[in-house]
């Protein structure tokens, strides 16, 4: 037979079946000692933790330690029969770590011994908990604390727009104390210009249509003008009837003043900056304006630098070395007028003195204008200049590349050449390595040229920023001048290379002059009887050398002047007249060149040969002279003897 004992558990646990499967509210069943017997799955909920862990567990220790005393002295009411039950508020510490506020409904009903068997808690979670006496006291001590500490004024208002409270910072604004300002309107602190716009304010704040903030004048007790910031609330009883306002004011005449200032000073500035702007603007420009002048100037100047070596080179080659070779075919001449050996002697030192005058002054005007530049093009004068390298400086120089020829302007291959001999003096003064390579290519549009050397290298920035080492900058400009470009790399211990590019120009290569022909001289000799002479005619510009050579020619036996011409053009008629057996054919011809004229008396009168003469004697020179159709190349300054065996053992005089 079950005890009674059996039977009170049996219906403890009924009431808790019927109860968690009747309420949503939480609910838990505590034993006399306070200890959980069971829980449903909303107070399980509510607490954050398990059925099985909150059994057996004292229901006191999941509340806050300031409720915790209280529960228990409620409980034990209870039990002492004092009491049946209890309603109240508790905080619940949550397994996660958070507080819940819930609020407990206890209740116990006696055994028929007067005993209480269990003790049952309903609990439901506080939305908006009511706060305790002690809480509310605290929120008001905050409150004042926050309105007497405040730096912004404090203010409230009653329906009639007069003041009913007047915070520290307000008297500090205004300058009026609570006394003073209690139960006053607020016109006392209105300047009357701004009491208009106040008015709509408190009319829409009291209506409910607004006037939450504005800004406006305000004037202290002192009688000073203030500019303040008002943020604005309607206070509003549980009916929904407006009581009064609460405001809260800043004074920002200071921050307005500072604003105002800064505003100022940002304004004064943005019209320092745009008038030093315009400054450095206009001193932009002019020093844009000098730099192109500048360019200009050093185009110029680089021009007549230029101009002025072909002006020295042609005066040497048309007139000096001229004269001299000229004086030396007149002092051979007195060969003949010479009978004793010291004349002899005395003949062979000036004709001796004459040849090293006149290799000085070839050597002088290929320095200054290399003649291989007009007459055989950019490939050969590079070629001229490699060899020109090595005997003056010691430097290998290997071209490379198609010979071209390269459709460039007159003045950009002088500029392209002049821009390649300064790097090569460069090489030679100063990467201290012997030897050097020039590559040659084209493309469509440019010409490149890359100049490289296995040297010492050097730093570009260094070199580029160093004002004393103008050769480089001087070279960028002039190539920059004609569309150019110069790219430099260079490792210090590994060499340099330069790379050049310059546009090519498709125009026609050749300028009809617009002057007047060339004024020409030419000579006809009355034909001999001697059928077997050497018929020869004199093609030079320069009558001291026609002269000199018709002297020179007339007394051997066997040859025979048929002509003089003094341009490449006369050279071509009168051979095409004449039909001469050898045509003396000067290089450097004016109207037409002698490769010109050479390539045209072979194909209007074959029979006639043609012998190269010129001051120069550069393998470009010669080797254009030969491609010509020229059966023989000399130099004016060689000896006469070789000029009488050459034409002798010309093809067409054999």
């Amino acid at each position: 037979m079950p005890s009674p004992d059996d039977h009170i558990s049996l219906n403890v646990g009924n009431c808790l079946q019927e109860a968690l499967s009747l309420t949503n509210l939480g609910l838990a069943v505590l034993d006399t000692d306070g200890l959980i017997q069971d829980a449903n799955t909303a107070f399980c909920t509510m607490v954050g933790d398990t059925v099985d862990r909150l059994r057996g567990q004292v229901f006191t220790d999941l509340l806050s330690p300031a409720d915790q005393g209280t529960f228990d002295s409620l409980r034990r009411e209870i039990l002492d029969g004092t009491s049946t039950g209890f309603a109240g508020e508790a905080r619940v510490c949550c397994k996660g770590g958070g507080i819940a506020r819930i609020r407990l409904h206890a209740a116990a009903k006696p055994m028929d011994k007067g005993s209480i068997p269990w003790i049952a808690l309903f609990a439901e979670t506080v939305d908006n908990p009511t706060p305790t006496k002690a809480e509310q006291e605290a929120i008001h001590q905050k409150l004042r604390l926050h309105v007497e500490c405040t730096p912004m004024a404090v203010i409230e208002w009653d329906p009639g727009f007069h003041v009913t409270q007047w915070n520290p910072a307000a008297e500090a604004i205004f300058g009026y104390t609570p006394d003073e300002a209690i139960g006053r309107h607020a016109s006392f602190i209105i300047p009357e210009e701004a009491r208009h716009l106040v008015d709509d304010v408190w009319n829409n704040l009291i209506q409910k249509k607004g006037g939450e903030r504005s800004t406006n004048q305000n004037l202290r007790k002192d009688g000073k003008l203030i500019l303040c910031e008002w943020y604005n609330t309607p206070l509003i009883d549980p009916d929904g009837t407006v009581t009064g306002a609460a405001s809260l004011a800043m004074d920002m005449t200071e921050r307005e003043t500072a604003r105002e200032e800064q505003a100022q000073l940002v304004s004064d500035l943005e019209n320092r900056v745009a008038k030093r702007t315009s400054e450095l603007r206009k001193a932009m420009e002019t020093l844009i304006g000098r730099n192109a002048t500048l360019r200009k100037m050093t185009t110029r100047l680089k021009e007549a630098e230029e101009s002025e070596r072909r002006r020295l080179a042609n005066l040497l080659h048309d007139n000096y070395q001229q004269l001299l070779v000229a004086a030396k075919m007149k002092t051979e001449l007195l060969e003949n007028h010479i009978v004793s050996a010291e004349g002899g002697d005395a003949r062979r030192d000036v004709v001796s003195i004459l040849d090293d005058a006149i290799d000085a002054c070839r050597t002088l005007t290929a320095g200054l204008s290399p003649p291989t530049l007009t007459e055989s093009g950019l490939h050969a004068s590079l070629q001229w200049m490699a060899h020109w390298m090595q005997e003056n400086f010691k430097l290998c120089v290997t071209v490379l590349g198609p010979a071209g020829p390269y459709p460039l302007s007159e003045d950009s291959c002088r500029i392209v050449f002049n821009a390649v001999r300064e790097l090569l003096f460069n090489v030679a003064k100063h990467a201290q390595s012997r030897e050097a390579c020039i590559l040659i290519s084209d493309s469509d549009q440019n010409l490149n040229i890359t100049v490289s050397d296995q040297g010492i290298g050097f730093n570009i920035s260094d070199k580029l920023e160093n004002p004393c080492t103008f050769g480089l900058f001087n070279i960028q400009e002039q190539i920059a001048q004609i569309g150019g470009t110069l790219d430099i790399e260079s490792t210090i211990g590994h060499g340099s290379t330069f790379r050049l590019s310059a546009p090519l120009s498709f125009e026609a290569s050749i300028e009809e002059a617009g002057e007047e022909p060339h004024w020409t001289a030419s000579f006809l000799y009355p034909a001999l009887n001697d059928k077997g002479s050497i018929r020869i005619l004199i093609a030079d510009d320069h009558a001291l050398v026609r002269q000199g050579f018709v002297e020179l020619l007339s007394n051997q036996p066997g040859m025979e002047i048929v002509a003089e011409a003094s341009d490449g053009m006369e050279a071509v008629r009168l051979c095409t007249a004449l039909n001469p057996d050898i045509v003396l054919m000067d290089v450097t011809m004016p109207i037409k060149s002698g490769p010109d004229a050479t390539r045209l008396i072979r194909k209007m009168a074959p029979a006639t040969q043609v012998i190269g003469l010129s001051m120069h004697d550069e393998a470009s020179t010669i080797s254009l002279m030969m491609e010509s159709g020229a059966s023989a190349y000399l130099s004016k300054s060689t000896p006469i003897e070789t000029l009488f065996h050459t034409i002798r053992n010309c093809p067409q005089t054999r």
